[in-house]
């Protein structure tokens, strides 16, 4: 006697033909946003901009406590 497949057992059939393609491009959002930072950080720095953020960042702390 033949047994037929109910919808959860084809549900996951197509699921299972489906997705090894699909989860191969799947990259999470915040995985490319780090990505994406850390190049940017590397490019600055490689400039010499983190002294300059530096400097920038210590005369505003400054000015906030009052020395500068």
């Amino acid at each position: 006697m033949r047994r037929m497949a109910t919808n959860n057992e084809n549900r996951s059939e197509n699921r299972a033909a489906a997705s090894p393609s699909k989860r191969s491009l799947r990259v999470p959002a915040w995985a490319v946003v780090l990505a994406a930072a850390a190049v940017l950080i590397a490019f600055g720095v490689m400039q010499g901009d983190a002294l300059d953020v530096w400097r920038k960042a210590s005369l505003i702390c400054y000015e906030c406590i009052g020395i500068g």
